[in-house]
């Protein structure tokens, strides 16, 4: 009996005393977006994909933005450091309002989808971004 708790005591003491340590490894989209130098924050959603956009940390990009633009015509909300969506075609469906991402400004867009026409007011300066997905 003795030999018994003596092997369990010894078996109590070798599997609590093992320390097991936490690997936290990032989310793979992370990853992915690791090559897309920008941040964008989708802050207006309007119809037909009249969409504004806030470049977080525009660096040297503030003069392809507006610096200060104000929806005079919905809301009356300013904005800073905002661009109209230019690339709509390719702009993905799960975005919402108040969504983050990361994209890249690209010079060779070619449209290839159909939009309806309707206005929703937006910035003067627009951008062809391409999106992590």
């Amino acid at each position: 009996m003795r030999l018994v708790n003596l092997f369990l005591v010894a078996c109590f003491i070798i599997f609590f005393s093992c320390k097991k340590e936490s690997v936290y490894i990032e989310k793979s989209s992370d990853f992915k977006c690791s090559n897309y130098p920008y941040t964008g924050k989708l802050v207006l959603k309007g119809l037909c994909l009249n969409y504004t956009i806030e470049f977080i940390d525009p660096k040297d990009n503030t003069n392809l933005i507006e610096s200060i633009w104000t929806d005079n015509e919905l809301s009356g909300k300013s904005y800073k450091n905002v661009f109209r969506l230019a690339s709509i075609c390719t702009f993905p469906s799960n975005i919402e309002e108040g969504d983050k991402f990361s994209f890249d400004i690209i010079s060779d867009y070619q449209d290839s989808c159909i939009n309806c026409k309707a206005y929703s007011p937006t910035p003067d300066k627009a951008l062809f971004i391409d999106v992590c997905k």
